[in-house]
């Protein structure tokens, strides 16, 4: 009786373990959202499609769990434009080491609450951008474009800097001069409503040739160039990039490199929520 007994004792323990082991494996399958493998193959070949230039997706694409945990395994950049973005991206597991913030809509008080996460690189559009986060970086370093435009666009609506003007010359001056910001590079938005007639060669020929004039006055060598990548998306089909663009703005940044002899710059494309239009639709 007593040896029955043990025996059934252990039968059950062996049974709970597994059923244990089984409800706990049901849990986790649950917890782990289910993945849009033909949406990440589509953000897949958008990333190969821009090569040699990198790739960095909006937030929006975050919403999506499935996609959000691909990206964050495989620390894609994330574009960030407003402070809920910034605080969901870090809610989902993003790093902020892997976030760009463009901060043409965020105020002073953003700003402060920015510094304190210690984001990967902010795009700085205004006078008062760059006192504020210079003010609130306090020891550490935050990295930081310029966001740039042609004089032509300006709208005063839109927060950014002209080429080749006294305002620019003074924010490199402002930025340069404080301890906390380091100025790594330039960004101009393409295919954008205020950017909309700019094209990829006239654009990228302003940044080398302001990079080039920055380097000639204060000997900073910027290594990081951004441009907005609304048009890249094939109007007619958004499933299809625009090769010939990829190759435009590759030959371009080659040709202005050359032209100045300025040494070549990470390219970043911005995919902007053009690259959802489709899913979203």
């Amino acid at each position: 009786m007593g040896r029955h007994w043990q025996e059934a004792k252990a039968v059950a323990k062996r049974v709970s373990v597994t059923l244990s082991t089984r409800f706990r494996s049901i849990v986790r399958g649950r917890q782990r959202p289910p993945v849009d493998h033909a949406e990440i193959r589509r953000l897949n070949g958008y990333r190969d499609s821009c090569a040699p230039a990198e790739v960095s997706f909006p937030a929006s694409v975050l919403h999506d769990a499935g996609v959000a945990r691909w990206m964050r395994e495989h620390r894609l950049a994330i574009d960030v434009r407003t402070m809920p973005e910034l605080y969901s991206a870090i809610s989902v597991g993003v790093h902020p080491a892997l976030m760009t913030v463009h901060a043409d809509q965020l105020d002073t008080s953003d700003m402060r609450r920015l510094a304190a996460v210690g984001v990967g690189r902010v795009v700085l559009s205004s006078d008062e951008h760059i006192m504020s986060l210079g003010a609130a970086a306090g020891g550490r370093t935050q990295n930081v474009l310029l966001r740039m435009t042609d004089a032509a666009t300006t709208d005063r609506t839109w927060r950014q800097f002209v080429f080749d003007s006294n305002d620019a010359d003074s924010a490199v001056d402002a930025v340069i001069g404080c301890r906390s910001l380091n100025l790594i590079g330039l960004h101009c938005e393409v295919g954008t409503a205020v950017d909309d007639f700019v094209s990829y060669p006239a654009a990228i020929g302003n940044m080398i040739g302001q990079m080039d004039h920055i380097r000639r006055r204060h000997a900073v060598l910027l290594t990081r160039l951004g441009l907005g990548g609304g048009k890249i998306i094939n109007s007619a089909d958004e499933s299809i990039i625009r090769r010939d663009l990829v190759e435009e703005i590759d030959e371009s940044v080659d040709d202005a490199c050359a032209t100045v002899r300025f040494p070549r710059p990470v390219v970043v494309i911005s995919a902007g929520e053009h690259v959802i239009e489709r899913r979203a639709a």
